[in-house]
């Protein structure tokens, strides 16, 4: 990582984590009209996630969107230490947790998942979304388990299906 100190990279992440959230909001939000509660954090970090497993015009999207350093050492390291400082606070409970669940006949590289485990502090899971309702019960209980059960139901019974073609 060129000159940068990890804690230095950590403000680069952490600055265009602020800049993607402001657009994000945008346009979650739209009119305004809504209540809305969700983490532009998590997204930005899931994103982050897919964008090492992107490719081609996908990759550069994703890095736009996010507004990623030139120097992919300084994503990879700032994200690792935001990620850290979020999980080490004591007197407080606060917790950055994410996952992204994959439909089990895919199988993904093993540098991609060491990126996410080093990186992201966070592990792919494969999830048989042919049975919505084992896929949706196998997401929730992740989700319950790491909000201490303050979110139950973050994919309602049967709804976890693929969208997209083979």
């Amino acid at each position: 990582m060129s000159t940068l100190t990890s804690l230095d990279a950590a403000r680069t992440v952490a600055a265009n984590v602020k800049k993607f959230s402001s657009s994000f909001y945008k346009v979650v939000a739209g009119d305004g009209e809504k209540n809305l509660i969700c983490s532009s954090l998590s997204v930005s970090v899931v994103l982050s996630m897919l964008t090492y497993g992107a490719r081609e015009k996908t990759e550069r999207e994703l890095k736009s969107a996010l507004h990623f350093d030139d120097d992919d050492t300084v994503n990879k390291n700032g994200h690792q230490l935001l990620i850290d400082t979020f999980n080490a606070f004591k007197t407080v409970q606060l917790k950055l947790a994410n996952r992204i669940f994959v439909a089990d006949y895919i199988k993904l590289k093993p540098k991609y998942q060491e990126i996410t485990e080093t990186y992201f502090r966070s592990v792919t899971q494969n999830v048989n979304f042919e049975n919505s309702v084992e896929a949706s019960n196998t997401i929730n209980r992740w989700c319950e388990e790491k909000t201490n059960a303050r979110i139950k139901n973050v994919v309602l019974p049967g709804n976890a299906s693929l969208s997209a073609e083979r």
